[in-house]
């Protein structure tokens, strides 16, 4: 098994579609369930291609956004015009600051904690020590590896335009990529995920209050954290850095 294959998640993947006409936006959530898809505008329904720049624009290359853009361009007899714009990393959340470099860090400190148990019960006599940029290192270089695979794959895609900057929608039909370039739009597909929220407390915006983000990516590691919420990724969290050694309050 590859490396590549960690990040294909079994997530229930929910895409929102947006056909923005010129009088409303109808807004559908929709599963990966057949069944559903007639319910909402697609490409082979909604409209003619009509005076169009992309028949189908699509904000967010995470898991879902690249996802859609291969089916549509895969259908050939469509013959689209498909644009992906992401404005941060190829991959999204899952690839870059979610379960991919998550896993990393946990099988490191998971082989950290059975030698410390096998070495505490007689076992073995070992001694090791975790060298904590090494580990960062690690990650870093597993993280790079994925996004370079999805990259690729992206760029062989003929009828698929790749878009590295931030676009926001400014009318009907109509997406501005940049400050200055306005497209027209068929369809507009919004998969931009999530991002942490930072609570409105005292003291928020200390230099020692992070987010999951930055989490993942410490250049040192932390001697003490409180973990402020207990859903699942806060406990994930919390496990690996208690395993690494860092005094954890939950």
């Amino acid at each position: 098994m590859t490396w590549h294959s960690n990040v294909r998640c079994n997530a229930f993947f929910m895409l929102l579609l947006m056909a923005v006409t010129a009088d409303k936006a109808v807004a559908e959530r929709v599963d990966q369930d057949d069944n559903n898809l007639p319910n909402v505008p697609t490409v082979a329904s909604y409209g003619e291609k009509g005076n169009f720049d992309f028949d189908v624009f699509i904000i967010g290359a995470g898991t879902s956004g690249i996802r859609l853009a291969k089916v549509l361009t895969a259908r050939k007899d469509l013959d689209l015009r498909v644009g992906l714009a992401e404005s941060r990393d190829i991959g999204g959340t899952c690839v870059n600051r979610g379960c991919h470099p998550k896993k990393v860090l946990v099988k490191a400190s998971a082989f950290f904690q059975e030698v410390e148990q096998a070495t505490a019960n007689g076992v073995f006599k070992v001694n090791a020590s975790l060298i904590w940029p090494k580990l960062q290192d690690w990650r870093a270089k597993r993280v790079s590896e994925v996004v370079n695979w999805y990259q690729k794959g992206l760029q062989s895609i003929q009828n698929l335009e790749i878009i590295k900057e931030e676009v926001s929608v400014v009318g009907c039909h109509k997406v501005r990529i940049g400050s200055d370039t306005t497209k027209r739009v068929r369809l507009l597909v919004v998969a931009t995920g999530g991002k942490p929220r930072l609570m409105d407390i005292p003291g928020i915006n200390s230099a020692n209050v992070i987010t999951s983000d930055e989490a993942l990516e410490l250049k040192t590691k932390p001697e003490s954290m409180l973990v402020v919420g207990g859903g699942y990724i806060g406990v994930e969290l919390a496990s690996f850095f208690l395993q690494v050694g860092t005094d954890v309050t939950m």
